[in-house]
């Protein structure tokens, strides 16, 4: 379970910020680091509201090897935020996104505002095939205030993930109900985040922060 900084609650709605652990196991791979998190907003009726915060962890044990193999050939030509965004989705390493649902939303709102992010990065690539199977996992979903919603892209290029209760603590021994193997389909999740138009610029500034420590430079 992530926490949240303690605060008066209202109804629906779970009061930012979420302090997500430095570290956390999850049901694969090693001890994965916190990248960084940030919120997302949705324009609800006529106000900009906070819907959930995005946190990034990566694999720490071949995150940081996979970013320096990158270096010495030559990716980072520059350290531009692109670049740095472009290695994090490149990386041959485990990257998990964790959403932890500050507001209660409908299905439709998630789910729709999500097809809307994803649906034309999978049209350049022709895999809107891909999205049928992946929008029909959340029939069933509901997405109250403290929801946990896991999104891990492994190495493979398969994407694995599941829709957790507020009060689950344990993501060790799960599994993921979620499973689609496409490289292409986790790369366009990840792009929703990691391109200059991300919905969440505060956390992609943390992410690319990282990426820089990681090659060594501050």
């Amino acid at each position: 379970m992530f926490r949240r900084k303690p605060s008066k609650e209202a109804a629906g709605e779970a009061e930012p910020l979420t302090v997500f652990p430095g570290q956390q196991s999850f049901w694969t791979g090693g001890v994965f680091r916190l990248l960084g998190s940030g919120i997302r907003y949705y324009k609800l009726a006529f106000f900009s509201v906070k819907v959930y915060e995005l946190a990034l962890f990566a694999e720490d044990s071949t995150c940081a090897a996979s970013l320096q193999n990158l270096k010495a050939q030559g990716f980072f030509r520059d350290l531009s935020d692109q670049t740095c965004c472009a290695a994090l989705s490149a990386g041959s390493f485990k990257k998990m996104l964790v959403y932890h649902m500050l507001r209660s939303v409908t299905r439709a709102q998630f789910v729709d505002r999500l097809l809307e992010d994803l649906r034309p990065r999978l049209q350049k690539t022709g895999d809107e095939g891909l999205l049928p199977p992946f929008i029909s996992y959340f029939n069933d979903k509901s997405f109250e205030a403290g929801t946990q919603f896991l999104m891990l892209w492994t190495e493979e290029g398969v994407l694995e993930g599941g829709v957790f209760p507020a009060r689950q603590q344990d993501f060790v021994h799960v599994q993921p109900t979620l499973r689609l193997p496409s490289q292409n389909l986790c790369k366009a999740i990840f792009d929703i985040y990691l391109e200059p138009d991300t919905p969440v610029p505060d956390a992609r500034q943390q992410w690319i922060a990282s990426v820089r420590r990681a090659v060594g430079v501050q």
